[in-house]
């Protein structure tokens, strides 16, 4: 960096030294905050007494704080390296994590992953429908007692966990009933992570030596729904034989887009279609400059917009992430249960802001924690 952008030398031992001092630092509690009583409390401030110095000094979004840097392009790279709204001290320990080891990517990618944990929660005896879309969650006398499915089919439960979408759970499957202000408040002005659209092509190319992940910036913008999009993620699965017969390759990009464009457009099917084609064949065109040919090797087209990521998942919003990073809501302590309901829960990432995996996992085993503290049960987890 500093043979990029020698005149930031300061700036740049700044970030080398947080992420060093927070290498393998490890962000996960011991145990559920809500079963913390105050010895548990002043253990973990003193388990995390390395990364308090620097949440105290670097509070400031990263985009904030690579307004320091002088040249351009290492600005621009520091400010998109994740979000730009995440506070510093959260982008110290990613990269302190990455650097020691503790990050890293699933052979097979997220499918086998998902059927990694499928399989092992039916060995322990569950059950999994799928297919099966929840209409509403069934209230009695302000008690969760079940289910009522898309076919009208009820299914009754002496307690009720959702892990889908914060919004759709609230105001939808409950109707709106549990609320208070805060959660009005939240769910109206916190900021959510933008809205993606993901366009994938399959490539009879391979490309050695090429990293994983580019940003790419183009020197002609491309218009995606009325948005200026000045740039591009892109993500090149080499290092994954499974994702792809040999000799070829799955490319992907990724940009941010307008939820209300695809929203609309896709009442009219064949626009959309036709909008998604237009999208695509632009996106190649500009990745036919940095790669020749890669146009005629195109054998595979996959796009998901916004509203995709929507009618699979309904993320409110297209909000792929949830809440956005940003310091008010990584320091928030969002309840797992509903004001005025009993027998009921959330988990994922509408409780654990900060997006991603890793919190929707240790989300569902805090729950299970607190259910069993709840039931009188010991917390025990085997690894087979």
């Amino acid at each position: 960096m500093k043979a990029l952008a020698p005149r930031d030398g300061k700036v740049i031992d700044e970030l080398v030294e947080g992420c060093r001092a927070l290498r393998g630092f490890d962000m996960d509690t011991p145990k559920p905050r809500e079963l913390m009583g105050p010895l548990d409390g002043l253990k973990m401030l003193w388990r995390m007494r390395r990364l308090l110095k620097y949440v105290l000094r670097y509070n400031m979004s990263v985009a904030t704080f690579a307004q320091r840097i002088q040249d351009p392009f290492l600005r621009q790279s520091v400010t998109n390296l994740f979000v730009p709204e995440m506070p510093v001290y959260f982008l110290f320990a990613v990269l302190g994590q990455l650097a020691a080891g503790q990050l890293g990517l699933v052979e097979g990618g997220s499918l086998n992953f998902s059927r990694a944990i499928a399989r092992r929660y039916q060995d322990l005896g569950g059950e999994i429908t799928y297919g099966a879309r929840v209409e509403e969650i069934l209230v009695e006398e302000d008690r969760a007692v079940g289910v009522r499915l898309a076919d009208g089919s009820v299914h009754r439960a002496d307690l009720v966990v959702s892990a889908a979408d914060g919004h759709s759970t609230i105001f939808q499957m409950l109707g709106g009933r549990y609320v208070d202000q805060t959660i009005r408040d939240r769910y109206a002005n916190w900021p959510l992570f933008p809205p993606i659209l993901l366009v994938s092509f399959g490539v009879a190319r391979q490309f050695p030596g090429e990293p994983a992940s580019n940003n790419i910036r183009l020197q002609q913008p491309l218009n995606v729904g009325g948005i200026e999009v000045e740039g591009f993620l892109l993500r090149i699965f080499n290092y994954d034989s499974i994702l792809a017969p040999p000799g070829k390759t799955v490319i992907q990009v990724m940009l941010e887009t307008d939820y209300d464009f695809w929203q609309d457009l896709q009442k009219d099917r064949v626009r959309y279609e036709a909008g998604k084609s237009q999208v695509a064949a632009e996106i190649l065109a500009r990745l036919e400059a940095h790669y020749p040919g890669i146009s005629s090797q195109v054998e595979m087209t996959d796009i998901a917009t916004p509203y995709t990521f929507w009618r699979y998942t309904r993320n409110y919003r297209g909000a792929f992430e949830g809440w956005l990073m940003t310091a008010e809501a990584v320091r928030t302590q969002l309840p797992k249960t509903l004001p005025g309901l009993a027998n009921f829960y959330m988990a994922g990432q509408w409780v654990e802001p900060g997006g991603g995996i890793p919190p929707a996992l240790y989300s569902g085993c805090n729950l299970v924690q607190i259910l069993c503290k709840r039931d009188g049960k010991p917390f025990s987890a085997t690894i087979p």
